[in-house]
């Protein structure tokens, strides 16, 4: 394999890795303590978009079935971060709301990340590393084929600007 192929993957690797370790889970860690996990946190935002939300769109966020799906929303629910009742619509169906405490906590990790960012690029303007990595992404989804379409987890920093949707691509966790 040529090593300039190599050099990226190691890269992207680490990259990958640092994003998820320090600026996700570490960040989170220092806004909430062991309160909720990344995954949690990421579901608690996705259950923030506007409309009903219920179990089958927590478990297509989530790529699982909707046994897991339930099992996770019952432990949100014992953190008191999230809400059911019975929907109006559909007598069978729950709707899923997040709760004040959880709205907190999502909203203090926003501005611990916010801040810690802000102190980590200085003077940098991200927006030059953000290009850089739509250009990446652009790249990788057009071989995203190999493994199917798995959820990408863009309901993190849902936006109406998704590199997936400009690319003519779906997500599970799109509406």
């Amino acid at each position: 394999m040529n090593n300039n192929y190599n050099r990226f993957l190691r890269n992207a690797h680490i990259f990958a890795r640092l994003v998820e370790q320090v600026l996700e889970r570490g960040y989170l860690r220092e806004a909430n303590g062991a309160k909720l996990t990344f995954d949690q946190i990421n579901l608690l935002k996705f259950l923030c978009r506007p409309g009903p939300n219920n179990i089958g769109d927590v478990a297509r966020f989530l790529n699982a079935s909707y046994a897991a799906a339930s099992k996770a929303v019952t432990r949100l629910e014992k953190k008191g971060v999230l809400r059911s009742k019975i929907s109006k619509r559909d007598r069978r169906a729950q709707e899923l709301m997040v709760t004040p405490r959880g709205h907190a906590l999502i909203r203090n990790y926003e501005e611990t990340k916010s801040s810690r960012l802000a102190a980590l690029f200085g003077s940098d303007n991200p927006d030059t590393l953000a290009q850089g990595l739509e250009k990446a992404v652009a790249v990788l989804i057009r071989e995203r084929s190999v493994a199917g379409n798995p959820c990408l987890g863009c309901g993190a920093y849902y936006a109406d600007e998704c590199v997936v949707r400009l690319h003519n691509q779906t997500c599970p966790c799109q509406r």
